[in-house]
C-alpha cells in the first residue's frame, strides 16, 4: 500500500463514533431550556430519504443514528456545528399530537435550506430566523399524526446518550485532511479537532461545512493521534496512537470512549480511560476494514474486489487467474490486488499497468413507485361514454372502403376509442341489427387507463386495439447491460455532491479531478497523464472540457479558474473573481461560465484580457449546477439554494426562474431533440427531475424517483436519458422520453453515484462515486444513419470508442 500512498491526492479521514450501550452521561452537560418551533416530516417510513445529508454522515443506519434523526433550518444549523446534536422535541398546541406522548429525541444530521421564494409562515418553514424540524418520519409519527402537515412544538437540546469508541476511516496520502466526527456522546457536537503525528506539536484543523474538519498537512507514514473538544460542553478527548505508521487506504481504526464519561467495552484491548479533568486519554484498540473492502492496484488501475454479497470477508475466489478482457493475458487477481505499482512509481507502460479487470457485479433492480394518472376528483372521465351509439351519417350507396383507415382514425381522434369498431348506423335498405349496448363497467370513472403523449392533439387516448388500423410489428424492448465493462481505480475521489470532477472530451479523453491533481485517461490507449498538481493548499473542485477537446477549464478551491491545454501540459491562464471554491463549470465557444460557492456565476471570454466580462448574481446559495443549450444560447444554473434559473447570452439577470425543486439543483441537461426543452433534478429532499419547456417557460411533469438526484445526461442518439442517485439505492437508470418508462436500473457503486459524464459516440457513460471507483456502461445504442447533426443541434463529437 505504499505506492498508493504516495501517489493519492489527499488523505480523507472519517471518524465515526458509534453507537454502544446505553450509560450515564456526564454531569458537564445541561439541558437547555424549552423553546417554541415547528416541525414536519420528509421521506416515507423507512426513512431512506434521510440517509446522507450536509453533515456528511452517510448512512445512518450502518453509522449508528438509526431512524430519529432531522433536519434543522439553518437557524439551528449553525454552520454545521450543530451537527451530531440531539433535540427532545414535543408536539404542543395541535389536534394532531398524540396526548398519551410527551416528547421524542432526534439528532441533527442535515440542513433544511431556505425557501426564499415563499413567505416563512406559508412554505419558507427554514427561512431565517425560524427555528424548524425537517424529522424523519418515523420520527415525526411518535410524537404527531403523519397527515398533520407543520405542526408547532417545542424543544430543548439535551444529552446524546451514547457508549462507544472513536472510528477513524482513512483515503488518501495525508498531504490533506478532512475529518468527519460522528456519533458524538454527551453534547453531541465538536467545536476544535486537533491531529498529531510523530512530531511534537498538535495540529490544528479548521472548520470545513457541517461535521467535517481540515488541516493541510503531510503525515503519511506516521503513527495518527486525535484531540477533540465538544462546542457545548468544551470537554477535550484525546484518543493516542489510533492509527499506526503503516495505515492504510481503505481501513478504519476504532478506539475507545468518547464524549460524556461513557466506558466502551470493545472485546479487543479493553484499555480504561483516566479522567484528569475535562481531557479523557484514549488508547488504540480494534482495526476496521470501512468502505472500500478491498486494495487497490494505483491511480485510475483497474479494481478487484468481493462480490456485493461477502464484503468484508476473505474470498478465495479472488486468488484465481482470470484472462484480461483487452489482451487475453492471464492476470492473478491477487497480484492485481497489491503488487501492481502506478505508472510514476516503476516506470512501468500505462497500457500494463492499467489493464481492465472484467466485473461480475450483483444486480439488483429498484423501481420506483408507479404514478397513476388521475383526472379532477369531480369531473368524471369520458372515456367511459359510448359516442358511437349517437347518428353518425351513412357512406353513400356504392362507395368503396378505400378510406376506410383513415375514417376509423378520425372517428377515434373525434369520438374516442370505442367509437373505432362500430359500424354506421344502417340505412332503412339494409337489415338493422340488434341493438347495441353498453359494455358492463362503471360509467363514472376517475381514473385514465392509458397515457397521452404530451405532444398528441387528440383529446382521446392513443389505443393501439382499435381496428382497422395498421400498428406495425411490436418492437422488443431494447436490452441494457446490466454491468459496467469496465471499471478504474480513482484513489482520493470526492464524495462531495456540490462538485464536478469528471469531464469526457471530444477527442474521448476523460479528465479526472483527484485531490489536488487532474488526470488525463485516453480511452483509446488506456494511458494516465498527470495534467497538474495544485500544491498541498488547494484542491480540484471542477474540470470541463472546451468544446473542440483540446483545452480544459479547472476550477480550484481557492476560487480561481486555470485554463489548461491538454496536448501540451501547459497551463495557459489563471483567472480569478469568485471568493471560494468554484464547483460547476460550462463551456460556450470560446465563453466560459464558471459557478461557485460565492453565489456568483462569472461570464469568461478566453479571448479577452480580462479575467470575467461579467458576472450573474441571482441565487442565495452556492451554484452546483450550469449547463448551456446546445444552440450556446441559453444557459441553465442550479444552486443550493433549491432554483434553476436560465439565462440568456447577455442578461445579468436570470430570464427564467423555477422554485418547484425541493432540495439543491445539481443536476440539469438540456435535450439534444427538442429546442427549449429542459431537464432538472433535486437533491435528498426532493429526489425529483422535471422537464421545463423554457420556450413557452412551462413545467411539463415531474417524475419522482425515489433517492437524490445527483446527474443528468440525455442520448444524443436516441430520445433517452441516464440519471445518477445517491442515498439510498446508489443506482443509475436509463429512462425513455417522454414515456419516463424505465429501460434499466444499474447497480454496482456503494456510494451515492456523484459524477456522470458521456462519451464522443454517444453510447458509453462513464460514472464516478465517493468508492473511488470510475464504471464505464454501454447505455445508449449507435446513432443511427440518417441522423445528422443538425438534426440533434449539436456539433459532432466523434465516433472513437474506448472499447
Amino acid at each position: 500500500m505504499a505506492v498508493s500512498l504516495q501517489h493519492c491526492s489527499f488523505l480523507l479521514i472519517s471518524i465515526f463514533i458509534m453507537m454502544g450501550k446505553p450509560a450515564t452521561v456526564a454531569a458537564s452537560f445541561q439541558p437547555s431550556q424549552w423553546a417554541e418551533a415547528h416541525a414536519t416530516f420528509y421521506g416515507d417510513e423507512s426513512a431512506s430519504a434521510t440517509m446522507g445529508g450536509a453533515c456528511g454522515y452517510g448512512n445512518l443506519l450502518i453509522n449508528g443514528y438509526g431512524t430519529d434523526t432531522a433536519a434543522l433550518s439553518s437557524t439551528l444549523f449553525n454552520d454545521g456545528y450543530a451537527c451530531g446534536a440531539c433535540y427532545e422535541i414535543k408536539c404542543v398546541q395541535s389536534s394532531a399530537c398524540f396526548s398519551n406522548v410527551v416528547s421524542t429525541t432526534v439528532t441533527a444530521t442535515n440542513i433544511c435550506p431556505p425557501n426564499w421564494a415563499e413567505p416563512s409562515d406559508n412554505g419558507g418553514w427554514c427561512n431565517p430566523p425560524r427555528s424548524h424540524f425537517d424529522m424523519s418520519k418515523p420520527a415525526f409519527m411518535k410524537i404527531a399524526q403523519w397527515k398533520a402537515g407543520i405542526v408547532p412544538v417545542m424543544y430543548r437540546r439535551v444529552a446524546c446518550v451514547k457508549s462507544a469508541g472513536l472510528r477513524f476511516s482513512f483515503q488518501g496520502n495525508g498531504y490533506w485532511l478532512l475529518v468527519y466526527v460522528m456519533n458524538v456522546g454527551g453534547g453531541g457536537d465538536i467545536a476544535n479537532m486537533w491531529v498529531k503525528g510523530s512530531g511534537p506539536e498538535w495540529i490544528s484543523m479548521s472548520h470545513n461545512w457541517g461535521a467535517s474538519y481540515q488541516a493541510f498537512a503531510t503525515l503519511s507514514g506516521q503513527s495518527l493521534s486525535f484531540k477533540a473538544t465538544s462546542y457545548t460542553t468544551k470537554e477535550t478527548i484525546i484518543a493516542w496512537n489510533v492509527a499506526p505508521t503503516n495505515w492504510g487506504v481503505g481501513l478504519t481504526y476504532s478506539s475507545q470512549g468518547g464524549f460524556g464519561g461513557h466506558d466502551m467495552c470493545y472485546a479487543t484491548m479493553a484499555v480504561g480511560m483516566v479522567k484528569e479533568e475535562v481531557v479523557w486519554v484514549v488508547g488504540r484498540v480494534t482495526l476496521y476494514h470501512f468502505g472500500q473492502l478491498y486494495k487497490k492496484r494505483g491511480l485510475l488501475g483497474p479494481v478487484v474486489e468481493p462480490e456485493r454479497g461477502n464484503r468484508g470477508v476473505h474470498d478465495p475466489r479472488l486468488a484465481t487467474s482470470f484472462p484480461d478482457r483487452d489482451t487475453g493475458i492471464v492476470m492473478d487477481r491477487s497480484s492485481a490486488r497489491l503488487n501492481v505499482p502506478p505508472p510514476a512509481a516503476s516506470g512501468a507502460s500505462a497500457e500494463a499497468t492499467l489493464r481492465h479487470v472484467d466485473r461480475l457485479i450483483n444486480s439488483n433492480h429498484y423501481t420506483s413507485p408507479s404514478r397513476t394518472i388521475y383526472s379532477d376528483r369531480f369531473i368524471p372521465s369520458r372515456s367511459a361514454s359510448k359516442f358511437a351509439l349517437f347518428d353518425i351519417a351513412s357512406l353513400p350507396e356504392g362507395r368503396d372502403d378505400s378510406s376506410s383507415a383513415y375514417t376509423t382514425l378520425l372517428r377515434t381522434a373525434l369520438f374516442g376509442p370505442d367509437a373505432a369498431g362500430l359500424e354506421p348506423p344502417l340505412t332503412p335498405q339494409k337489415t338493422a341489427s340488434p341493438p347495441m349496448t353498453l359494455p358492463s363497467r362503471n360509467i363514472f370513472r376517475y381514473k385514465t387507463e392509458t397515457r397521452q403523449s404530451m405532444h398528441s392533439l387528440s383529446p382521446f387516448m392513443c389505443d393501439d386495439s382499435v381496428p382497422g388500423v395498421n400498428h406495425g410489428p411490436v418492437k422488443a424492448p431494447r436490452k441494457v447491460p446490466r454491468s459496467p465493462f469496465k471499471v478504474l481505480d480513482a484513489p482520493a475521489l470526492q464524495d462531495d455532491f456540490y462538485l464536478n470532477l469528471v469531464d469526457w472530451s471530444s477527442h474521448n479523453v476523460l479528465a479526472v479531478g483527484l485531490g489536488n491533481c487532474v488526470y488525463l485517461w485516453n480511452a483509446c490507449s488506456s494511458k494516465v497523464t498527470k495534467l497538474c498538481d495544485l500544491g498541498i493548499d488547494d484542491l480540484v473542485c471542477s474540470v470541463g472540457w472546451a468544446q473542440r477537446g483540446t483545452h480544459l477549464a479547472v476550477g480550484t478551491s481557492n476560487g480561481k479558474v486555470q485554463i489548461w491545454d491538454a496536448s501540451r501540459c501547459k497551463k495557459i491562464r489563471s483567472m480569478e473573481g469568485h471568493r471560494l471554491r468554484v464547483g460547476a463549470l460550462a463551456w460556450s465557444s470560446s465563453l466560459l461560465s464558471s459557478g461557485g460557492r460565492d453565489k456568483n456565476i462569472y461570464q469568461r471570454d478566453i479571448r479577452a484580457q480580462e479575467d470575467f466580462v461579467s458576472k450573474l448574481s441571482g441565487h442565495k446559495s452556492e451554484v452546483c449546477g450550469l449547463k448551456w443549450s446546445y444552440d450556446n444560447r441559453e444557459l441553465a444554473s442550479g444552486g443550493n439554494d433549491n432554483r434553476l434559473f436560465v439565462w440568456n447570452q447577455h442578461s445579468t439577470q436570470p430570464v427564467l426562474k423555477y422554485c418547484e425543486h425541493t432540495a439543491a439543483v445539481k443536476a440539469i441537461a438540456w435535450s439534444p431533440h427538442l429546442h427549449g426543452l429542459l431537464a432538472s433534478g433535486g437533491g435528498t429532499a426532493d429526489r425529483c427531475i422535471r422537464f421545463w419547456n423554457t420556450t413557452t417557460n412551462s413545467h411539463l411533469s415531474c417524475m419522482d424517483t425515489g433517492s437524490q438526484v445527483c446527474n443528468l445526461v440525455w442520448s444524443k442518439n436516441v430520445n433517452e436519458l441516464v440519471s445518477t442517485h445517491g442515498y439510498s439505492q446508489n443506482q443509475i437508470i436509463v429512462w425513455r422520453y417522454p414515456t419516463m418508462s424505465k429501460l434499466a436500473t444499474l447497480t454496482g457503486h456503494t456510494y451515492r453515484v456523484l459524477y456522470l459524464a458521456i462519451s464522443p459516440d454517444g453510447q458509453t457513460i462513464v460514472t464516478g462515486a465517493g468508492d473511488e471507483t470510475l464504471r464505464f456502461w454501454n447505455v445508449f445504442p449507435s446513432p443511427k444513419s440518417q441522423n445528422t447533426d443538425s438534426e440533434i443541434g449539436a456539433s459532432s463529437l466523434g465516433r472513437t470508442t474506448i472499447r
